[in-house]
């Protein structure tokens, strides 16, 4: 009698298991790789405006270029926006142009002087101190 129900619900298990719809997917956001389109902030934007020097002198009138990406040499991520400027002030800093296969303009590429630059961060042991 024993074996009888156990069969008995071992086959309503597997008859459930068979016979049950197929599970609805979970959807779940396919992250799709990063790409180097950023969100773009337009209310900060001066594309067509008139650029004056400290003067009031009237420099020209700005234009934005789509699709070129600016990039500052550096070993972490901190104070980037201070390097940049000190790579475009700095008479010793250099700019390098990228261009892609086509030999479209993709990118600048900003290098500080090295001598500049915070001197990196030599790790220790705690037991050498």
């Amino acid at each position: 009698m024993m074996q009888k129900v156990g069969a008995q619900y071992a086959l309503k298990k597997i008859g459930d298991y068979v016979m049950a719809p197929p599970p609805q997917a979970q959807e779940t956001p396919v992250e799709e790789p990063q790409t180097q389109a950023v969100q773009y902030d337009q209310s900060s934007d001066i594309d067509g405006q008139i650029i004056t020097d400290e003067n009031g002198d009237r420099l020209g009138i700005a234009r934005r270029i789509a699709n070129v990406s600016v990039y500052v040499i550096a070993d972490s991520k901190a104070g980037l926006e201070e390097r940049l400027k000190d790579s475009v002030v700095d008479l010793d800093g250099r700019v390098f142009f990228h261009h892609n296969d086509a030999g479209k303009l993709t990118g600048l590429i900003c290098v500080p002087d090295p001598s500049k630059q915070p001197a990196p961060v030599v790790a220790s042991r705690s037991d050498d101190i």
